[in-house]
């Protein structure tokens, strides 16, 4: 049964259920099914755990730390989805060599979508080219007839919105949303995403701007 109300007769418990991160896990992510959930943080990694809805159980098993081999530079991951029988995850990528005097930290490189196959745990993609500084958000698109083929958007903190094809050989969409695009929610053909102080209104197809509120 659903939760329809939370007051002083239905009341939430504490479960005893613990992460036990050594990091700062910045974001969790469930699978559609419900069956997994991922943790993402501040080492760049992505931990994949199996959900157990039995009570005595502590602790989720984890299944698998996915992580990318290959990158030489710092990264953290803020942000995650699962697509299919993959991974995406992003964030804020730094240099080694580079300091910034201004933020007092290593200088941010352009943002990186790193694509993993859960199976096997490797970073199979990675789609660059659009996002100059910090992912801040992704989220996966549902199948919708007549639309085509579920996709990926991207919100930047450089104000760049991006709709990512499967296809690989396919360009994103992309458009400049404003300074900065926070998070981004999707209903029907619709993309709400919180824009500086604005909610913005786009058409998912062609991420057009539709309405935008206070």
């Amino acid at each position: 049964m659903p939760i329809e109300k939370i007051n002083s007769v239905s009341r939430l418990s504490l479960s005893p259920f613990s992460l036990n991160e050594s990091e700062a896990v910045l974001s969790t992510i469930f699978s559609p099914s419900g069956a997994l959930m991922a943790t993402v943080g501040s080492t760049g990694e992505a931990k994949i755990l199996l959900v157990s809805a039995r009570s005595d159980r502590s602790n989720w098993p984890l299944l698998r730390v996915l992580r990318d081999e290959e990158e030489t530079e710092l990264e953290e991951f803020f942000t995650g989805a699962f697509w299919g029988n993959q991974f995406v995850a992003a964030g804020k990528r730094k240099s080694r060599r580079k300091w910034d005097n201004g933020e007092g930290d290593h200088a941010v490189l352009s943002g990186v979508v790193k694509i993993f196959d859960l199976k096997s745990g490797r970073c199979v993609q990675r789609l660059t080219g659009v996002h100059s500084e910090e992912i801040l958000f992704v989220l996966t698109e549902e199948q919708v007839s007549g639309v085509g083929e579920a996709a990926l958007i991207t919100c930047g903190q450089d104000g760049l919105m991006a709709r990512w094809q499967k296809q690989v050989n396919k360009p994103p969409q992309v458009v400049k949303a404003g300074d900065m695009v926070f998070h981004a929610e999707i209903w029907e053909n619709f993309i709400f995403a919180a824009v500086d102080n604005f909610l913005k209104v786009f058409d998912r197809r062609n991420l057009k701007v539709n309405e935008g509120r206070n």
